[in-house]
């Protein structure tokens, strides 16, 4: 992070901090105050004694947790990190961190073993092996009726690149017409169910 000016942080230490996911930023920002939204840690500052504004201090987290209330020896958690290089922790009922016997990663799910039964829970991160941070995408539509043809209404001013969704796999259309800046229409030879993402 680069600042312009003074950052006083009074020698603190952040230490056992606990951010709830938000989906919107609190009607009153206070200046030093931390959330986790969109997959990543924000922080209010203030700029120049101005207003405050919410900075990133993170690059996107993309996780996910599996809580197994039921002790058992083998946890299967599907997940939607379409990954199968996925980093795995393991923390008990007690909130200390365990080592599974054998972790095996597919697509989209992850099996854990133990010796013996075991409840708590599996925080699933996407990992190093993909190189860059993964890709933020400005616009993101889902078609839950089948059809051979869908209009995109993205609103973005520009003719983005799509990728399109069935399932949990990127699939190629037939075409992808960009109508407008706004609008484009994505064919298939055969109707689907997906989802569009555009960047």
């Amino acid at each position: 992070m680069k600042a312009f000016g003074n950052i006083d942080l009074q020698s603190n230490m952040l230490m056992n901090a606990t951010l709830e996911s938000v989906e919107a930023f609190p009607a009153i920002s206070k200046v030093g105050q931390l959330i986790f939204k969109g997959q990543r840690v924000m922080i209010c500052i203030e700029i120049e004694e101005g207003l405050p504004i919410w900075a990133p201090l993170s690059a996107p987290l993309n996780t996910f947790i599996h809580d197994q209330a039921v002790a058992s020896s083998t946890w299967t958690v599907d997940h939607t990190l379409n990954s199968s290089h996925v980093i795995a922790q393991v923390i008990d009922t007690d909130g200390k961190h365990v080592i599974p016997d054998e972790v095996q990663c597919n697509y989209n799910q992850t099996v854990i073993t133990f010796a013996n039964n075991q409840a708590g829970r599996l925080v699933l991160m996407v990992g190093n092996e993909h190189g860059s941070p993964r890709i933020n995408y400005s616009y993101e539509q889902a078609f839950t009726s089948a059809s051979a043809s869908w209009v995109v209404n993205h609103m973005l001013g520009y003719n983005p690149l799509l990728r399109t969704f069935v399932g949990n796999q990127e699939v190629q259309p037939l075409s992808i017409v960009h109508d407008d800046l706004n609008t484009a229409t994505v064919t298939f030879t055969n109707p689907q169910i997906g989802i569009v993402r555009a960047v």
